[in-house]
């Protein structure tokens, strides 16, 4: 599906979603639990509209936002049961975005578990998300040659790109050893 066809489809499912404005709780007895349930659920729906999120940070905004702990939990239950929260979408997309930028494994596991994902729960990481046929040291070594470092310390620099870029320490120090090396060489 293209991705133009998929936005189309959310959009949708979430028109059809606030259209239907109850979201209130079975058995509420309060009658303003039905209102701020409707507008955690609104504001959810503003939340996620210009980017996929992971439900972490979205129950993290709601509860910034002054909503309870009821009312974010059957926001983001009704949203999830409509398919527009969803945690594997959500790494799926942001492994992809982050392997096409040049980070490293560490710093994209490291980026998931911030969101709440657990790296174990991604179906096909890392083989198929990481399967170019190169090493972590070549990715990384790559990375240096299309952007090289501009500091005077070619070794130091490429090491702190990289950490900075994701990539594990032993990998970064490798990599920034025969970096060095091979800008020696040249000059």
């Amino acid at each position: 599906m293209l991705k133009r066809d998929v936005v189309e489809s959310m959009r949708r499912r979430m028109d059809s979603i606030i259209s239907d404005r109850s979201g209130a709780p079975e058995g509420a007895d309060e009658p303003s639990a039905a209102p701020q349930a409707a507008d955690a659920f609104a504001r959810l729906l503003r939340t996620v509209s210009n980017r996929d999120r992971s439900e972490l940070d979205v129950r993290r905004r709601l509860f910034d936002a002054g909503f309870s702990e009821g009312d974010v939990d059957r926001a983001v239950e009704r949203a999830r049961s409509a398919g527009i929260l969803d945690d594997l979408r959500f790494a799926d997309t942001l492994i992809r975005s982050r392997v096409s930028q040049g980070r490293g494994r560490a710093g994209i596991e490291r980026e998931l578990a911030d969101q709440g994902i657990d790296i174990e729960s991604v179906p096909g990481w890392p083989d198929e998300y990481l399967d170019d046929g190169r090493s972590e040291f070549e990715r990384a070594l790559s990375l240096l040659e299309r952007k090289p470092p501009t500091a005077k310390n070619k070794r130091e620099a490429a090491y702190r790109k990289l950490v900075g870029k994701g990539f594990s320490g032993s990998v970064a120090s490798e990599a920034a050893r025969a970096f060095a090396f091979s800008q020696s060489r040249e000059d």
